[in-house]
């Protein structure tokens, strides 16, 4: 979940080629990438359909911050809900205990019932009830997939739309440019005067300009969908492999 494309948002300019690594492009074969400051990004707001929303996203990155900086750094084995469980009294983190197979709130372990009544949940209690959680939150994406589907056929209907029209309008292009040589050869063959030859010339670059300017939008719109259906497969992939998670797995649930 750390891609912004789920949020509708087209990101486009998150790395550079490095140019000025000759070493390493020797060496590997091709050039290095750098990543670029996000103040530098090229951002297209609401380019496409969102799959969350931006309030969504923040709360994910906000909570994957919050786990990596409490990682596991001990030693022995680790315990499943180990800084993710909270005592609902206090607030504070429950503690897993080896010889109770369970979670005890920290802060009745450091002050006793002044401090906090003695909360206890055993760890086979806890694992059930996160899984009956976890299991109908992967009927609820499964159901999300659908929607990928029908915004994906969307999608190509349109760019397929798009990819047809400027096959006829680059058809039509070669039909001008034909003409265009045709009018030439007759002005030279002075089958036409000079007025009639400009006149016509001027019209044909008109219509020219016309084509140019509506296959510029529909190339733009190719190269959208192209975009969308490339995020739309990606979220797809990722809920394929959510649905099929093995959650009774302690460390799939991990």
């Amino acid at each position: 979940m750390l891609n912004r494309h789920y949020t509708g948002d087209l990101v486009q300019g998150r790395s550079s080629v490095d140019r000025s690594n000759k070493l390493f492009h020797q060496e590997k074969g091709y050039k290095p990438r750098q990543q670029v400051d996000e103040s530098k990004w090229f951002v297209v707001e609401n380019a496409h359909p969102p799959i969350i929303s931006h309030e969504e996203f923040a709360a994910v990155q906000d909570r994957m911050a919050v786990k990596a900086r409490t990682g596991f750094g001990g030693r022995g084995k680790k315990s499943l809900f180990a800084h993710l469980a909270y005592c609902a009294h206090c607030g504070k983190g429950m503690n897993y205990k080896n010889d109770r197979e369970g979670y005890v709130c920290a802060t009745y372990q450091k002050r006793g019932r002044k401090g906090c009544p003695s909360h206890f949940i055993r760890h086979d209690e806890l694992k059930k009830s996160v899984l009956v959680d976890l299991r109908q939150l992967s009927v609820n994406v499964l159901d999300q997939n659908s929607l990928v589907e029908k915004a994906l056929k969307k999608a190509s209907e349109k760019s397929n739309q798009a990819v047809s029209e400027l096959k006829a309008n680059q058809k039509k292009m070669q039909q001008l440019q034909q003409e265009q040589l045709e009018l030439v050869r007759a002005m030279t063959r002075k089958m036409i005067d000079d007025d009639t030859f400009q006149m016509s010339n001027a019209d044909l670059k008109e219509e020219q300009h016309t084509l140019k300017e509506r296959a510029t939008i529909l190339e733009t719109v190719v190269s959208q969908g192209e975009a969308k259906e490339r995020i739309m497969q990606q979220f797809r992939e990722e809920v394929r492999c959510f649905a099929e998670l093995q959650i009774d797995d302690e460390e799939a649930l991990r």
